[in-house]
C-alpha cells in the first residue's frame, strides 16, 4: 500500500496588453490531489486536503483490476528555499503594468500592425507528502514574459519570450530594449525575405530548432507511458543503436534551465538520465507508475501541472552533448542547402515517428556560404531516419534566453533545451 498527497496554494497574475487593450487577471488557487495505490490506483482532487479524500481514493483503487506495486522509495524531509531578493508578489500591480506598457511602447514600427505583451506570475507554495512519512515543501515562483508582433505584406509573426523561477530582480536585469530591437530588425528582414523552395536538402539547424527537435520528436518518444502504450517509435528499441555515435542526449532537471527542479512531484530526487549514449538508446523517462509497470526504477520525471492532476512521465531540461564542429565548418560542408533558425511550433506523432516543425526563418547555403534569407520554411521527416542523418554536432551547447512550456495530456510544465547546432546530411524542407 502506498499513497501520496500534493497540495498547493498561491495566486496567479496575468497582465496582457494587446495593442491598446489592457487585461488584468488575478486568481488565487488552492488545490489538492490524493493518489492511493494498492494493486489498483485511485485518484481524487479537491481544493484542500481532508481525510475523506484519502478514503475516496482508497475506494477507487479497489475498483481497479490492475495489479501494481510502486518501487520502494526513501523518506525525505525537506523545505526547499528559493533564493531571491525581490518577492514577485510584493511588487505593486502598478509597477508591473508600467513595465508591460514600456515594453509595448518599444514595439512601435511601420511593419507592426499587431502587438501583444503578456506577463504571467505565479507565487505560492506546494507540499508533497506520502505514506513513507516524506514531506517536501517548496515555494512556487514563476515569472514569464511573451512578446509577439505581426504585420507586413505577408502578415509574418515574430516573438520572443523570457522566464525565470527566481525573483523580480531578474526581470529588472533583463534587457528588454535590446531584445525588442533584435526582434524588430529580424521581423523587417523576414517580411522582405523570399519564400523557401520545398525539397530535400542538407540542413543546418540552429540551437533553438535542434533543441525543439530533440525535445519534441525524441524526448516525447522516450517517455515511458508512450512505450507502455506502444505509441512510440522507440518501443522495443532499448539497447539498440538509433543514431550515430557522435550523439549523446540526456534529461537533467538538476541544471539551471527553465525545467529545473530538485525533486519531482512524486518526491523522487532529480537525476541526470542519459537517454541516448553514443548513438544507443539506453533509458526511458519514468514516473513511479511507469517504473512499477516496467519493473524498473523511477528516474525523477513524475511531474504534474498542478496538484489536482496525476503525475505522468515528463521531460525537464533536454541536454545534447556538444560535438567538435563549429557553425562555419558545417556551412562549408553544404553545397546546396539551408540553415534553419528558430521554431514556431509544429506537430509530432511519436507512434509513427513523423514530425513537422516550422522554423522562424532560414538562409540559403550555396557552395559552402550563407546567402539570402528565406521565410515560411519548415522541417519534416521521420524521427529515426532523421537521427541517422546527423553528420556534425556543434561544439557549443547552450540554454537559450526563452521560456518553454510543454503540453501533454492536458498538462503543461516548464521545460528547457540545451542544444548545439546540428548538421543533417538530408532533410525534407517545406516551402512554397
Amino acid at each position: 500500500m502506498f499513497y501520496d498527497i500534493r497540495e498547493s496554494t498561491g495566486i496567479s497574475e496575468i497582465i496582457s496588453l494587446e495593442n491598446d487593450n489592457l487585461n488584468i487577471m488575478s486568481t488565487p488557487f488552492s488545490l489538492c490531489g490524493v493518489r492511493y495505490v494498492n494493486k489498483g490506483i485511485g485518484f481524487v482532487s479537491a481544493t484542500k486536503y481532508s481525510d475523506s479524500l484519502l478514503e475516496k481514493a482508497k475506494k477507487l483503487a479497489k475498483l481497479s483490476d490492475s495489479k501494481i506495486k510502486f518501487p520502494e522509495s526513501k523518506t525525505v524531509k525537506l523545505r526547499i528555499k528559493t533564493k531571491f531578493k525581490e518577492d514577485p508578489s510584493e511588487i505593486s500591480l502598478s509597477e508591473k503594468i508600467k513595465l508591460v506598457k514600456q515594453v509595448s511602447s518599444m514595439l512601435e514600427a511601420n511593419n507592426v500592425s499587431y502587438k501583444n505583451v503578456l506577463m504571467r506570475i505565479a507565487r505560492g507554495e506546494k507540499k508533497y507528502s506520502d505514506s513513507n512519512n516524506s514531506e517536501i515543501i517548496e515555494p512556487i515562483s514563476n515569472i514569464v514574459f511573451y512578446v509577439t508582433i505581426s504585420g507586413g505584406k505577408n502578415l509574418q509573426t515574430s516573438f520572443f519570450s523570457f522566464g525565470t523561477h527566481g525573483g523580480y530582480e531578474t526581470v529588472r536585469k533583463h534587457d528588454f530594449q535590446s531584445r525588442v530591437d533584435k526582434l524588430l530588425k529580424k521581423h523587417d528582414e523576414v517580411i522582405h525575405a523570399k519564400k523557401a523552395s520545398a525539397g530535400r536538402y542538407p540542413i543546418v539547424l540552429d540551437p533553438a530548432l535542434s533543441g525543439v527537435f530533440f525535445h519534441e520528436a525524441v524526448g516525447h518518444a522516450c517517455e515511458a507511458d508512450a512505450i507502455l502504450n506502444k505509441a512510440s517509435v522507440l518501443y522495443r528499441k532499448l539497447g539498440k543503436k538509433i543514431a550515430p555515435s557522435i550523439l549523446t542526449m540526456a534529461d537533467n532537471p538538476k541544471l539551471n534551465g527553465f525545467g529545473h527542479y530538485k525533486y519531482d512531484d512524486e518526491g523522487e530526487r532529480a537525476s541526470n538520465t542519459e537517454l541516448i549514449k553514443e548513438g544507443y538508446l539506453v533509458n526511458y523517462l519514468h514516473s513511479k507508475e511507469t517504473a512499477a509497470r516496467m519493473k524498473t526504477q523511477p528516474t525523477g520525471n513524475g511531474r504534474v501541472q498542478n496538484s489536482e492532476t496525476i503525475p505522468i512521465p515528463r521531460m525537464s531540461n533536454t541536454i545534447i552533448k556538444k560535438g567538435d564542429s563549429n557553425l562555419k565548418e558545417m556551412i562549408r560542408e553544404v553545397k546546396n542547402g539551408m540553415y534553419l533558425i528558430g521554431s514556431k511550433g509544429g506537430v509530432v506523432d511519436t507512434a509513427t515517428g513523423n514530425f513537422l516543425f516550422n522554423a522562424e526563418y532560414g538562409y540559403l547555403i550555396k557552395n559552402g556560404e550563407k546567402k539570402e534569407m528565406v521565410s515560411d520554411v519548415s522541417l519534416s521527416g521521420n524521427i529515426l531516419e532523421t537521427l541517422n542523418k546527423i553528420r556534425l554536432i556543434g561544439k557549443k551547447s547552450v540554454f537559450l534566453p526563452r521560456t518553454g512550456y510543454c503540453g501533454k495530456m492536458g498538462q503543461s510544465v516548464p521545460v528547457d533545451e540545451k542544444a548545439p547546432h546540428i548538421m543533417l546530411k538530408e532533410a525534407i524542407v517545406g516551402g512554397r
